[in-house]
């Protein structure tokens, strides 16, 4: 009983010992001594519950359960021993692994022992009434861990021996300890394992352990070894080359040495002030102790001038653990720390050239490269600004290219005069650096170019390779600026290596743009071979010089014929203000001087150029121009600008006028097939229409088939034939213009087609706004060709064809509508011969009415309509009284003239559907369709009074006739009187006859004749 409480007393000590380290995470091994502590712990409280347990079941399981902390202990004791000592680093996650695999191993064995007997043979109660179990023979397991236990406790304690021999005493002093207390459990073990004496059956290492903890825990902690800092004595502080100050528990002076007086003017007032107000870095060094950090680096400025110090502030510790002071240590470095961002200014120096080298090894795009080069450059000397130029040798001509961001678009569209100085010129001339600490007063540069940026100091870099001048890099300051030799040395070695960048990247840029243009060249003259469309040539090559340059605008303009550019196709990807359409005359602008010289011409910046035109005046950028020529004969222009100036290569020029020539070649061609082509379809359409139209003698389909034929075949806008009747041209057939809006008559003193129908010639308006005589029906129509319509001298008509700017009329419509009027002006002869020769086989040749043959066509005609829509139709026939006496007293030419004047009333009186007859001799006869018997007896009667109104100033009655004027009327109706054409002729007859025989001029009906038969 009495060892239990022991065991239980170790337990208790161990675990506070355990906590207590933990609550000191900041000491080195206080956490793995902790957890020794813990194994101790867990060991004898174990042990203890051994001995007071009564069955061997019981006293089994708590003998497992020690073994948790038997097999930790010598682990931690190892660890802590190795991080006590300095060893921390030497011990790596994968080692504590592997040492850590027996402890485990073992824990695991001694709950399993009665499958494998590793860690115990024989277990049993003591025979001798012993409270400890008796055990008669290990297994393999338990000499494994015995011996993995000394292992361990010797391999910590060899960094402990090697400290106790080079430390100085009063530290031997406190690593005596550490090795008695790290002796003790091994002296009690080995006790316990030989036996040399009974010991009743008692296991006596739990107490050397805890001599072991106790021991250690003095020296560890009470002593505190890891921060005990040797101190001779006042003179080591006072010769320190860094300045220490101690400091009471309130922050105030209490002591320091010779440098900190020195550095700061220290005195004997200086003294028990607090130290905040004494020593203002002592304020910041205390705000980030509290916070966590114990050294830092602070910096001051003093008259001016910023100083460095590392600070660090330690705890002095009184007999009562409590803290009693501190002790500042702070060491000038303002020295280290100026080498050092020397240091870094020179690697970030190398940086950049490093990164102006990997652009210039990595970056294909030649502007993109200038770009990239003149950022980093200004970034070498923490310039404000940096500029990159190029050089035209063979012009002696500054060429700015680029900037950094701030002044790129600003500086692309500088514009260098004639012979001005510039700092290019000037470094290229001297062929070293250039360091102008004042531009503005400076004889290397124009004070007008240095007027336009903000800089005042500037270093010009001369960019020479292989004995090329290629440009310069200009480095500029703001601020005035003295340029020193470190910078000068660097601006040296920037200068080589932009020098090689921009050599090799314009060879590069050369070689890969030249096997780019000719292969893309080859591309496009194949697709131009094939094409015979001229617009899409046009589109095909405004693509291929997209594609080829780049440019911002391309443009082609061909030559009309009448000295003039016609600008056809556009592209590009920014808009100048011209569109399709615009024309110029050859002469006026770059792309009329190109086609007048019939040469190339190029201008590196167009707002300085004598040739430059636009119609609102604007323009900025480089320009070029080449010509289009086949054989000796102007086709056009192609026309390239782009926004910046300098930014052509005239080494593009040859592609271009290759491709030029190529264009022309292929525009020829389209035109010869366009020729052809039109000829084909105007013969073939000749042919169509001239079988089509003199395959029929109906003039109204002639006009309607031609118009139509016209406009699908050839895309005109508005297409229209006018036929002449006395003095006045009169529509026939038009397509393309709203009814509302057509023009039905035209005056032949009026119009262009007047003009046409007058002059008996073709009447060509390219543009209709130039003639004040031309009628407007629509405000879109840009242009006309009326050719008139001529057959043996004689103007028939007009045939008009009007169309917009999107299809503008040429000389080849002209000649095409020339040929096409002729046979349609045959046409329209043949139509109106052949309507005048069946109008005489139809018309009664005396009175200008019908004759019988069309009378009765038209009469079985009606009747067949009416009997299909069940409608009526009435026939009146009318008879001249006594004719034959007329003609007798005043002879057959006054007997004439009196059927011309029956037929006149008959003309006057009748409705448009009726129709009026000669029936024969002085017989007439009137179709009325739709109309009733009632309706027909009142025409009839109006034709007989008007007929009576002729023969004198008194109106005969009915029954009462006047030889050779009055009438007499028989009526007839459909189908109530006849049911077909001869039925109802002969009810109307015999209506006639009864009204003769009643006594003349009256009318009778055929039902009142029937009646009167009856």
């Amino acid at each position: 009983m009495p060892f239990a409480l022991a065991l239980f007393v170790i337990a208790g000590v161990t675990a506070e010992i355990a906590i207590l380290s933990f609550h000191r995470p900041q000491q080195t091994g206080a956490r793995s001594f902790g957890w020794m502590n813990v194994g101790m712990m867990t060991w004898s409280f174990f042990y203890a519950l051994e001995l007071l347990a009564s069955s061997f079941a019981t006293k089994l399981i708590f003998a497992k359960l020690q073994y948790i902390g038997i097999s930790l202990i010598p682990f931690f004791w190892f660890v802590f021993a190795m991080e006590f000592n300095g060893r921390k680093d030497w011990l790596t996650r994968t080692r504590r692994v592997a040492l850590f695999i027996i402890p485990a191993v073992a824990i695991g064995l001694a709950f399993t022992n009665e499958f494998h007997f590793l860690i115990w043979q024989e277990i049993a109660i003591d025979p001798r009434e012993y409270p400890s179990l008796s055990i008669s023979a290990h297994g393999y397991g338990f000499w494994v861990l015995i011996t993995y236990t000394y292992l361990m406790f010797l391999g910590g304690m060899a960094p402990v021996f090697i400290n106790f021999y080079q430390s100085p005493a009063i530290v031997r002093k406190q690593l005596r300890l550490m090795i008695v207390g790290a002796l003790a459990p091994l002296a009690t073990n080995i006790i316990y394992i030989i036996r040399p004496w009974d010991l009743c059956g008692l296991d006596f290492t739990p107490f050397g352990f805890a001599i072991s903890s106790v021991l250690t825990f003095v020296g560890f902690f009470r002593l505190n070894y890891f921060r005990l800092t040797p101190v001779a004595s006042a003179t080591v502080l006072e010769n320190l080359r860094d300045a220490a100050i101690i400091l009471d528990d309130k922050m105030r002076v209490v002591d320091c040495n010779a440098t900190a007086r020195d550095w700061w003017r220290l005195d004997n007032t200086s003294i028990g002030r607090e130290a905040q107000t004494v020593l203002p870095i002592l304020a910041a060094l205390w705000d980030n102790w509290s916070a966590g950090r114990f050294s830092q680096r602070i910096s001051l400025k003093e008259n001016g001038d910023e100083r460095f110090f590392d600070a660090s502030l330690l705890e002095l510790y009184g007999s009562t653990k409590s803290v009693t002071g501190w002790v500042a240590l702070i060491r000038d470095v303002t020295r280290e720390q100026s080498l050092l961002s020397i240091e870094l200014r020179y690697a970030r120096q190398m940086e950049i050239l490093n990164s102006i080298t990997k652009i210039a090894l990595e970056e294909k795009e030649f502007d993109q490269l200038l770009d990239a080069l003149a950022e980093h450059l200004g970034e070498l000397l923490d310039a404000d600004e940096s500029y990159i130029t190029l050089w035209d040798d063979e012009k002696q001509q500054t060429i700015p290219m680029t900037s950094d961001s701030k002044m790129r678009e600003a500086y692309k569209k500088l514009v260098v005069e004639q012979g001005e100085i510039t700092l290019t010129a000037s470094v290229l001339r001297e062929k070293r650096i250039l360091a102008v600490e004042d531009v503005h007063n400076t004889p290397y540069m124009s004070p007008r170019i240095a007027a336009q940026f903000p800089t005042k100091s500037m270093m010009a870099l001369p960019l020479i390779a292989d004995g090329r001048k290629l440009g310069a890099a200009l480095i500029g300051f703001n601020q005035p600026h003295v340029f020193n030799e470190r910078e000068v040395a660097l601006g040296e070695q920037a200068a080589a290596q932009l020098a090689l960048a921009l050599n090799k990247a314009q060879l590069l840029e050369k070689l890969s743009r030249r096997v780019g243009q000719l292969s893309l060249l080859q591309q496009v003259s194949e697709r131009l071979v094939k094409s015979l469309d001229e617009k899409e040539i046009y589109q095909i090559a405004i693509q291929a010089i997209g594609d080829i340059f780049g440019y911002d605008e391309t443009a082609i303009s061909l030559a009309t014929g009448d000295n003039q550019l016609e600008l056809v196709a556009i592209g590009g990807l920014k808009d100048y203000g011209f569109e399709r359409g615009f024309r110029q005359e050859i002469g006026q602008g770059i792309m009329g001087h190109v086609a007048k010289t019939s040469k190339p011409y190029y201008t590196a910046s167009v707002e300085q150029d004598d040739f430059y035109y636009h119609p609102e005046g604007q323009g900025v950028g480089a320009a070029l121009g080449v010509p289009m020529r086949y054989e000796d004969k102007l086709i056009g222009v192609i026309y390239i600008q782009n926004a910046t100036p300098n930014s052509i290569v005239e080494a593009d020029i040859p592609v271009l006028e290759t491709l030029a020539n190529h264009l022309a070649s292929a525009l020829q061609n389209a035109r010869l097939f366009a020729d052809v082509r039109d000829h084909l379809i105007a013969a073939n359409s000749l042919q169509f229409i001239s079988q089509i139209i003199t395959s029929s003698l109906d003039l109204e389909k002639i006009f309607s088939t031609v118009v139509t034929l016209l406009q699908e075949n050839y895309g005109y806008n508005h297409v229209s034939i006018y036929q002449l009747e006395g003095d006045v041209l009169r529509l026939g057939a038009q397509v393309g213009c709203p009814a509302d809006l057509a023009i039905h008559e035209i005056r032949i003193t009026s119009g262009v087609a007047g003009r046409a129908i007058r002059t008996r010639q073709i009447q060509f308006l390219p543009n209709v706004k130039d003639d004040p005589s031309f009628l407007r029906a629509s405000h879109e129509v840009q242009s006309e060709i009326c050719v008139p319509l001529v057959k043996d001298k004689i103007v028939l008509g007009v045939l008009n064809v009007e169309s917009t700017e999107l299809r503008p009329l040429t000389q080849k419509d002209v000649d095409l509508l020339d040929a096409f009027a002729r046979p349609v002006a045959m046409a329209v002869d043949n139509a109106r011969l052949h309507a005048r020769v069946k109008s005489l086989a139809l018309t009664d040749g005396l009175t200008g009415l019908i004759n019988r043959r069309a009378f009765d066509q038209h009469l079985e005609t009606e009747i067949v309509r009416a009997a299909r829509y069940a409608q009526t139709i009435s026939l009146i026939i009318l008879d001249i009284d006594s004719f034959k006496v007329y003609n007798d007293l005043h002879g057959h030419p006054a007997g004439d003239e009196r059927l011309k004047a029956i037929a006149g009333i008959l003309a006057e009186n009748v409705r448009h559907p009726d129709i009026a007859a000669r029936y024969g001799g002085e017989e007439f006869a009137v179709i009325l369709p739709h109309t009733d018997k009632t309706g027909a007896l009142v025409m009839a009667e109006r034709l007989r009074i008007a007929a009576a109104y002729q023969s004198s100033d008194n109106i005969p009655s009915p029954g009462h006739p006047v030889a050779g004027y009055t009438i007499s009327l028989g009526v007839a109706t459909f189908p109530h009187d006849g049911k077909t054409s001869k039925e109802l002729l002969l009810a109307a007859d015999n209506a006639e006859l009864h009204a003769k025989r009643l006594g003349k001029n009256q009318t009778s009906s055929a039902t009142m004749a029937e009646k009167s038969h009856l």
